[in-house]
Parts: C-alpha cells; structure tokens; sequence
C-alpha cells in the first residue's frame, strides 16, 4: 500500500514538472511578443495605438488569462515542492 502511495506521488511531481516547463515556456513566449511590440509601437505609435484600442476587448482577455496562467504557475510551483518534500519523508522513512 505504501508503495503505491509513494508511485502515485512519483507520478504526479513528473506531470506537475511537465507542467512547470510549460508554464516556463508559456512566459518566455509573452516575454519575447512583448519585446517585439514595444520595438514596433516605437518605430509605428500611431497605428500600435490604433491596434490596441481596436483589439481592447481581446487585450482585457489577455490580462485575465495572464494572471490566471500566473497563478496556476506559482499552484504548481508549490505543489513540486510540496511533493518533493514528501517523497523525500518517504525515503528517509524506508531507509530506516
């Protein structure tokens, strides 16, 4: 029984680092988008202005979502270390 906890434990801290990769890349792309907008919106002002307000509604959807990603980022973060905290319980309790 205590061995299938211990897998299922396993199992989840690899998905849950699956899940943080993601998440990083998920946020160098935005990093990079970002850079890329604000070297166009400074050769351009005029018509970045024009964009972003005709895009506002998606631009407003783009804020939440961010946040929501942000959050479910530092949710996994915790959870990682979380698991990793009771695996290594775990070990030192078989060890023994």
């Amino acid at each position: 029984m205590e061995r299938d906890f211990d897998k299922a434990l396993q199992i989840r801290l690899e998905d849950r680092m699956d899940s943080l990769n993601y998440y990083s890349w998920y946020f160098n792309h935005l990093k990079i988008n970002d850079e890329i907008e604000k070297q166009i919106s400074k050769e351009k002002p005029f018509m970045s202005f024009l964009m972003k307000f005709m895009n506002l509604p998606m631009n407003i959807y783009r804020f939440f979502k961010h946040n929501i990603m942000l959050f479910e980022f530092y949710m996994c973060a915790k959870e990682v270390e979380y698991l990793k905290m009771k695996l290594g319980l775990i070990k030192k309790r078989i060890e023994k």
